[in-house]
């Protein structure tokens, strides 16, 4: 019988590496991109912030005259509170202190009567 040769192939031991990749779990939080805003958003925005303007009135003013006629003798509004501004400085007070005026005509009387901020009170003659 015949002798079988054989052959032997050698290989090359295999060497194998386990490669273990250890992810990490990170919580990121994202806000939500910010759209950006156009520039008719922005001005939108802007006049959004601002304060209302005021209303205009179309509206003229009537122009009006008061007159007080007793015994003879007459005083208009314009008149008595210019009189009560001069009794008032001529106490020592500024005009500047002035706030509120209360005017009272009493024709029988013919005297002008008056409150300046609602607790200084006095008298002038018609």
């Amino acid at each position: 019988m015949a002798a079988r040769k054989t052959t032997a192939t050698k290989t090359a031991p295999v060497q194998t590496e386990e490669i273990v990749n250890v992810e990490e779990t990170v919580k990121v939080e994202k806000k939500p991109a910010a759209k950006k805003a156009t520039k008719a958003e922005k001005e939108v925005k802007e006049v959004a912030e601002k304060k209302p303007a005021a209303k205009r009135t179309t509206k003229k003013a009537v122009k009006t005259t008061f007159v007080v006629q007793a015994a003879g003798k007459e005083v208009s509004m314009e008149d008595a509170i210019t009189r009560v501004k001069e009794a008032w400085t001529a106490t020592g007070n500024k005009e500047a202190d002035l706030k509120e005026i209360a005017v009272y005509v009493k024709p029988e009387e013919k005297a002008i009567y008056y409150v300046v901020n609602g607790d200084v009170t006095g008298r002038v003659d018609f």
